[in-house]
Order: C-alpha cells, then structure tokens, then sequence
C-alpha cells in the first residue's frame, strides 16, 4: 500500500491505495505476512509505505525478520513469514526458537511453491518438516493461487497452499476453488493438548464466468470437488 509510482522490472508489479487498508479492518483480518514475491515491487520505498500503513490501521503484519504476537484468550501465539527459502536456515531456527520462549505456539507463514501447481513440491513438503523439527506447531503457505492438500506431521498441522480469497489480481481465473481453513486449539496450562480442524469450501466469486471479487462459500458438487482437493495430496 503505496503512492509510490517506480517499480521494479517484472511483468506484475503490485500496488494498492494506502485506504485499501480500511478492507481488512473493516474484515476483522488482525494480521498479514508482508513476506511474498510482490513486497518489494515498488522497492524498499513500498515496503516501508506498506508497514507505516499497517500500523496507522492497527493491523499486525510480520515477515522475514519481524515476528508478530496475538494474544487470545490468555494463549500468546507467534507468527513468522518467509519467502521462497530452499531450506530452514540457522537465522530461522533461531527465529523460531526465540519466539517459542515468548508465547505458547509458533505458527510459521511461507510464500513458496509453484503457481497452479495442485501438490505441493518435495522441496516444499521438506521445509515443512524441518520447520515443525525446528520448532514450530504450524505450517501455513500461499503462493500457488490453487489449493494444495493439507498433512499432520509429528501432530503439527501442514496447509500447504490457502489459493486466493478475495482475488483481483486476475478478471476470470480458470481456477477458483478455495476455502476458509479454521482450527481449533485445545490448551491445558499454556500447552497445547489437542487441536482439529474445520474446511469450509469456497469459490473466490460468486458467479462461475468472471471474477466478480465476492467469494462465497460453495456447495453441491463444487464443495464436494473442493474437499477432495484439500484432503488429497498427490
């Protein structure tokens, strides 16, 4: 969310009005990743725009180097976001480790994989796994703008691609399957005894022949087609 008009040399370079920060606000979202291949389109200028825009409006963001920390109901949870690592580096161990000491469960946010990609890579099923070995208790990642099947691993859960939601980075995608993931966390005495979880199936617009950026929830065989995509890994 920037006035900034120079921009990087790449085919879609993003930007948004710094009011568009009144969406999120407006739709109860707390907290953003700002790490993802399009936060540095209009250089660091956009970025620091965007971080000031974040904190004017209240929302929480993290991402790279900055861990943010939402308190609910007594249970302090971490957040930390990376984009496109090959592999859970020492800096991100240490990341995860330090958070842990501050709150009660880390969940860890990665922009990764491969757009349209319907499974998620070896690379990427890897780096899940180094990171709840390092640590974590949650996985979540974005990138794709499809659905990718979601995995428990050491009783941690995976989700490895959410799609798109509320999606006007294209008027008509040939995909737009997608879902609301919600999870329920089980404390007793500030550790986690049991979690589960709840799809809810979507489609980004409520009409199939365009996007019409109203996302709504799906049923019948959309639904049905929707489940088996999250529930599959291939």
């Amino acid at each position: 969310m920037t006035d900034e008009e120079s921009h990087v040399i790449k085919s879609f370079p993003f930007k948004g009005k710094k009011e568009y920060a009144k969406i999120l606000t407006n739709s109860s979202v707390e907290a953003v990743t700002v790490a993802n291949n399009h936060s540095m389109d209009r250089y660091q200028k956009g970025m620091d725009d965007t971080k000031a825009t974040l904190d004017e409006y209240g929302v929480g963001y993290f991402g790279y180097s900055k861990s943010y920390i939402k308190e609910v109901k007594g249970i302090k949870f971490g957040f930390l976001g990376y984009a496109f690592p090959n592999s859970v580096s020492d800096n991100m161990k240490n990341a995860i480790t330090e958070l842990k000491k501050k709150t009660d469960f880390v969940i860890v946010y990665y922009h990764w994989g491969i757009e349209r990609n319907y499974s998620p890579t070896q690379g990427q099923r890897d780096l899940a796994h180094a990171t709840i070995d390092a640590g974590a208790n949650m996985v979540v990642g974005s990138h794709p703008h499809v659905l990718e099947g979601i995995e428990t691993y050491k009783d941690s859960p995976i989700v490895y691609s959410l799609s798109n939601f509320c999606f006007g980075g294209n008027r008509n995608p040939s995909d737009k399957d997608s879902m609301i993931y919600q999870q329920t966390f089980h404390f007793t005495n500030k550790k986690i005894s049991s979690m589960e979880h709840k799809i809810i199936p979507c489609m980004i617009s409520s009409v199939k022949y365009r996007n019409n950026y109203q996302p709504i929830i799906a049923t019948g065989q959309d639904a049905e087609r929707i489940l088996k995509k999250v529930n599959t890994i291939q």
